[in-house]
């Protein structure tokens, strides 16, 4: 039997990666630490996907294409969308001190082709200059999430997570409570 570390990837988590033209829908092989840590490793810019459903971004529902496996450029990913909050992997704690409560707050963001609607956790009102350099992490997690192409704004997918490259975002507001 093969000696596995922890950066040995020992499960597969189903997602759907979006890039400016395409959504591909497969499993990504992940190590204890998830998707997340695999997204945000400065050491490698690629990303495996096993069963490779490959759809056009103007017809997501539609399969271009299958494909056993494929290898993938991450700086081209704008989002991930995950079916589980869980399959994000270690969730990043708020670096304060003393006691800090999470505070959900509804937002839009655009990133490329896409609008995501989502939640965003974190220790107040949402701060676009401080998410934009907080860290060194190019993706970070929105929580029950719906994206839709812009094109196409009929054709709405959900998922309990979605990892965002920052790299990618046009348009950051928080959304006013209903």
């Amino acid at each position: 039997m093969p000696e596995t570390t922890p950066l040995s990837p020992n499960r597969l988590v189903q997602a759907d990666l979006f890039t400016a033209s395409y959504r591909i829908s497969g499993r990504v092989p992940v190590t204890i630490t998830g998707l997340t840590s695999m997204l945000n490793n400065p050491n490698t810019s690629l990303l495996s996907v096993e069963d490779v459903y490959l759809s056009r971004i103007h017809q997501a529902g539609n399969i271009a294409g299958y494909h056993a496996a494929a290898q993938m450029v991450k700086h081209t990913l704008l989002a991930v969308l995950l079916p589980r909050r869980d399959d994000l992997g270690v969730r990043p704690s708020v670096a304060r001190g003393g006691y800090t409560q999470t505070v959900p707050n509804r937002v839009l963001i655009t990133c490329g082709t896409l609008e995501v609607h989502g939640t965003l956790e974190g220790t107040g009102k949402p701060n676009f200059a401080g998410l934009m350099a907080e860290g060194a992490h190019g993706f970070f997690p929105l929580y029950n999430v719906t994206l839709n192409p812009v094109l196409y704004p009929d054709t709405q997918l959900r998922g309990e997570a979605c990892l965002i490259n920052r790299a990618w975002i046009d348009l950051f507001t928080a959304l006013e409570e209903k």
